[in-house]
């Protein structure tokens, strides 16, 4: 007779039973643990990314003042303000007057108004620069130490407000001025808020020009490219200054954006580079998501949705530039850093060096312990690998991969821009076909062809894979410093941690007199499925029991390993999915919110939708061992969100209103002939087929369409367009010039332009030349090239000024070339054509600056 169900003994077996099916490695169980791991690590990472923290109370503000930020970014970022535009003046005299009031309340702050340095280098053509940066320089209480610089620019390009590039970076800085005025940092501190950096980092060369550039071993760079969102920690110079990141209350970043512009595949340039090839060292600290509307006029206050992205760049740069100022002593050492942070709350910071030995500590002893626990247990009858057992990962694997990349090779033939404006239905499809990838192998053949122990065996296949990778990621930290393959690391630790575990768990596994046995073939499904859990009679015995019932073999090590109920395959999971997700899905979110909009400068489609196919794969991947257990219901529900999302990405147009396409603006004209040309670049079939013939200008003319060697990938069409008004005066009276020829082989040239102070002289054949009442010198770091140079840029602080340029060639009896000089001013209408572009582009696109200039007016010289 059975106890009755209200005793303790009753309960007590209840709870037992309970119990045990709760940590069954079972399909409910397996299933449930599966969506709550996946599901709160794709709910936190994505809160993280899209949702901003917001702003304390104004006594919270660590002594700064976010409403005096937003006013001085409402100044700096009411209209574009290039370098060569007057409105440029009116933000840099603002700028003037905020710190110098700073200035007047405290004997320790010192302003230099650089109307002096004069800069000239070479950077794919000669340059000669007349600076007017505004520096600041902030006693420290021990001005013996090295100095700290803090930069940002204030000039914005022709086409954007410049609100994020790089308002916000100056609005910092000034609070950052009146921060350390009245807090007296350890250090000396110096502030460069200069101008020129969209056309070619010109204010940076400038101060290198100035005494107080020798101050500074350690620096601190605000920049914008993109608009809006989170900043972050884009590149760091060393160990040492990545350190001081870590006090940031809310840090973000990636050592994958530095390894990106080592690699060349970030199309954009800061002030770090001019700095740390100055030899500081540093940190970049900048804007990068919607970057469709980076240097366009939705680079603007309204855009960025609130103040909470300016207080992050505050807090950020307040924060780490007082660990930079604090420190007694830096040890600046020229040892890269991995770094990465963890939901945004934590950032992780050790020496490559550090990830260098942990690869070679797991790659020789990680594999001898894993070695040495397969050859014990099974020479001791412990384990229990049918044959038919391996292969299968390698197969799910290579499905896994082959799966996602083939529908991003699909998606790129047949629709390649749908990741600009909707990357996260593109991701989402890749991942439900990598997941099906993965489980349509394992759980078919689990479920046809059973065998003992397939967890253990894919995770010992799963390590054996991520040994030979940490192979090539050692390689890849030895000699060629990258560190963003970190992922590797931690992957295989990840799966050495679980394997570990998975070895010891056969210390459970009785020990097998006829190995025969343990590699039979398993009779059904449900020998890997856990116990059951259906009632039966307490004497075991049902009217459907055989009357001579057959044994089990107590020696099949799936009764004892995979269904026993016990809970060290929890531990395995833990071990094995967490973390390594954790870092995936926080890699795509930001690849997510970075790489899609940089197709509109002519990155390769078919890379970006590789790249983050692999990264789908690398999401299920950690699940392969368990996923046999999924319950088939998460597959047909993938399915259908494959189906959805997949003829969704295959054909919805690509851009958006609030993803809108980029094309680039830029006019030239003959001013002896008076002809122009427009040239606007883009996507291919789309400035050319669904742009350029909605305006006007271009109706009924020839446009000649052509891929660009400036922009590849990209596609430029030009025809003649309505001619700019830049000057009142005529086309020919825009720009003066004059050659003479002051010694065989040696010529005077003079260029002036009106309303302008930027000009430039190419040149057919090289020469060797000097700016007239420049110092001569070029900076050590950019020298000439040694058979000279084919193009000279010449910019003035002052408007209208005529620059003298002594031309010295040789082989050639006469010097050839062009003068010319640019305007970037859009207002009152005086480029008719660029204002045409912007009333008749679709509301899916947008216009940015195509060259330094938005017209350039030139004419021939020969002497």
């Amino acid at each position: 007779m059975s106890e009755p169900p209200w005793t303790a003994a009753y309960v007590r077996s209840r709870l037992s039973r309970l119990g045990h099916v709760a940590v069954s490695f079972s399909i409910p169980i397996t299933t449930c643990i599966t969506v709550l791991v996946y599901a709160a690590i794709f709910i936190t990472s994505i809160v993280q990314s899209e949702v901003l923290p917001e702003p304390p109370a104004p006594s919270h503000q660590l002594g700064l003042n976010l409403t005096a930020a937003v006013r001085d970014l409402q100044v700096i970022a009411a209209t574009p303000h290039p370098y060569n535009s007057h409105a440029n003046d009116v933000v840099r005299a603002h700028i003037f007057s905020r710190v110098t009031a700073i200035a007047n309340l405290h004997n320790n702050v010192h302003i230099a108004d650089d109307l002096r340095s004069n800069a000239t280098w070479y950077s794919g053509a000669a340059v000669y620069f007349e600076g007017n940066n505004i520096l600041v320089k902030i006693d420290g209480k021990q001005p013996e130490l090295e100095a700290v610089l803090f930069s940002a620019h204030f000039d914005s390009v022709s086409t954007a407000p410049g609100a994020t590039d790089d308002g916000m970076g100056v609005a910092t800085l000034l609070q950052l001025v009146s921060y350390f005025a009245a807090n007296t940092p350890k250090r000396t501190v110096i502030f460069n808020i200069n101008n020129a950096e969209e056309d070619g980092l010109l204010g940076a060369h400038a101060f290198l020009e100035h005494s107080w550039s020798s101050l500074p071993k350690l620096f601190l760079n605000l920049e914008g490219a993109g608009s809006g969102g989170r900043p972050l920690l884009f590149r760091t110079s060393s160990i040492s200054v990545a350190r001081a990141f870590k006090n940031v209350p809310h840090p973000h970043g990636s050592v994958l954006a530095s390894d990106a512009f080592k690699a060349g595949l970030v199309r954009s340039g800061t002030d770090f580079s001019v700095y740390q090839l100055d030899g500081m060292k540093g940190l970049d600290l900048a804007f990068y998501k919607r970057r469709s509307l980076y240097h366009t006029k939705k680079d603007s206050i309204p855009s960025l949705g609130g103040s909470n992205p300016l207080w992050i760049m505050m807090e950020s740069a307040l924060t780490s530039g007082i660990a930079l100022t604090e420190t007694a002593a830096v040890e600046v050492t020229d040892e890269p850093a991995v770094y990465f942070d963890l939901f945004g709350e934590a950032l992780v910071v050790f020496p490559l060096h550090t990830l260098f030995a942990l690869n070679l500590e797991f790659l020789v002893v990680g594999a001898l312990v894993v070695a040495f626990g397969v050859v014990v247990f099974h020479s001791r009858g412990r384990i229990h690998w049918s044959p038919r057992g391996w292969f299968r990962f390698p197969l799910a694997f290579v499905l896994g991969i082959a799966f996602p990349c083939g529908l991003a090779t699909l998606i790129v033939y047949l629709n390649p821009y749908i990741l600009y404006s909707s990357e996260y239905t593109v991701f989402i499809s890749l991942t439900c076909l990598a997941f099906l990838g993965v489980y349509i192998p394992l759980s078919t053949l689990s479920y046809w062809r059973p065998v003992s122990q397939q967890k253990s065996i894919i995770i010992l296949e799963t390590y054996i894979i991520w040994w030979i990778l940490l192979v090539f990621n050692t390689v890849l930290v030895n000699k060629k410093k990258i560190g963003g393959l970190y992922m590797i690391t931690f992957y295989h630790i990840a799966t050495f941690g679980a394997l570990v575990v998975t070895l010891l768990e056969h210390f459970r596994v009785p020990p097998s007199g006829n190995q025969q046995s343990s590699n039979r073939p398993l009779e059904s499904p449900e020998e890997v499925e856990g116990p059951d859990t259906h009632e039966e009679p307490a004497d075991g015995h049902t009217e459907t029991t055989p009357l001579i019932q057959r044994r089990r073999d107590t020696t099949d090590a799936t009764n004892v390993q995979e269904g026993s109920g016990r809970p060290l395959w929890i531990l395995e999971y833990l071990l094995l999915v967490p973390f390594p997700v954790i870092l995936v899905i926080q890699t795509a979110t930001m690849l997510l919110a970075s790489l899609p909009q940089t197709l509109a400068d002519g990155s390769s489609s078919l890379f970006v939708h590789l790249a983050l196919a692999i990264l789908s794969f690398l999401l299920i991947l950690p699940v392969a061992p368990f996923v046999h257990k999924l319950h088939h219901y998460v597959a047909v529900g993938l399915v259908l969100i494959l189906l959805g999302t997949g003829i969704y990405n295959l054909v919805a147009f690509p851009f958006s209103t609030t993803s809108p396409l980029k094309v680039f603006f830029y006019q030239s004209i003959d001013l002896e002939t008076g002809a122009n040309a427009v040239n606007l670049t883009g996507l291919a079939g789309y400035v050319d087929r669904h742009i350029i013939p909605n305006l006007p200008s271009a109706r009924g003319q020839a446009i000649e369409c052509s891929d660009t060697a400036q922009r590849p990938g990209l596609r430029t069409c030009q025809w003649e367009g309505l001619t700019p008004a830049v000057v009142s005066n005529k086309t020919n009276d825009w720009l003066s010039s004059s050659t003479t020829l002051a010694a065989p082989g040696t010529a005077l040239i003079k260029v002036k332009g009106i309303n302008t102070r930027s000009c430039k002289i190419y040149f057919d054949h090289p020469v060797s030349i000097r700016v007239e009442n420049s110092t001569g010198d070029v900076q050590n770091d950019y020298p000439f090239p040694s058979d000279g140079i084919t193009e000279l840029r010449l910019w003035s602080r002052t408007w209208n000024k005529e620059f003298d340029v002594s031309a010295t060639w040789k082989g050639q009896e006469t010097l050839t070339g062009r003068v010319s000089c640019g305007w970037a001013e859009t207002s009152e209408s005086r480029i008719p054509a660029f204002t045409e572009v912007v009333g008749f582009l679709p509301a899916w696109a947008l216009v940015t600056k195509g060259n330094d200039a938005l017209v350039e007016g030139m004419r021939s010289f020969s002497v």
